[in-house]
C-alpha cells in the first residue's frame, strides 16, 4: 500500500469537482500495466479510481463532488490517500449475480468482453453521475 498526504484541488470541471495530485515517484510501483487503483480517502471512503496523467509528468486522482461532500472536504483541505493496485477484472466491484449471469450467458459474456476497457467501467451498477 502507498500512503500519500496531499490536498484537494479544484479540477474546474462541472462533473468531477476536485482531484489530488501525486508525483510519479510516489506512485511508481502502481504504474506497471494499467493505472487502475483502489483509493481510500482519509481512511474511510474506498473507491476504484485511475491514476490520470497531468500532462506535466505527474498524476492525479479524481474526487467527485458527492464524495468530497460526504467527507466534508473543500478545496485546499488536506487529505490522506492510500492506494493499492486494482486487480479486479473490470476495474470495479462486480456483483456476484452479474458474474453468475455472465457465466451462464455466452452471448452476453462475449459482448461484454468485446467492449473497450473504458466502456466496461460504465457497466458498474453503482456508477452514478454526480
Amino acid at each position: 500500500m502507498i500512503r500519500i498526504e496531499g490536498k484537494l484541488e479544484d479540477s474546474s470541471g462541472p462533473l468531477w469537482g476536485g482531484h489530488v495530485s501525486v508525483s510519479t515517484e510516489e506512485v511508481a510501483p502502481l504504474l506497471k500495466g494499467d493505472k487502475r487503483v483502489i483509493c481510500t480517502l482519509n481512511g474511510s471512503e474506498r473507491y476504484h479510481a485511475a491514476l490520470l496523467g497531468d500532462g506535466m509528468g505527474g498524476y492525479f486522482i479524481l474526487v467527485n463532488k458527492a464524495r468530497a461532500k460526504k467527507l466534508g472536504l473543500r478545496f485546499g483541505d488536506p487529505v490522506i490517500i492510500e492506494l493499492i493496485k486494482d486487480k479486479s477484472k473490470y476495474g470495479m466491484e462486480m456483483p456476484e449475480e452479474f458474474e453468475v449471469l455472465l457465466e451462464q450467458d455466452d452471448e452476453g459474456s462475449h459482448f461484454i468482453e468485446s467492449l473497450t476497457p473504458g466502456k466496461k467501467t460504465k457497466l458498474d451498477p453503482y456508477h452514478r453521475k454526480c
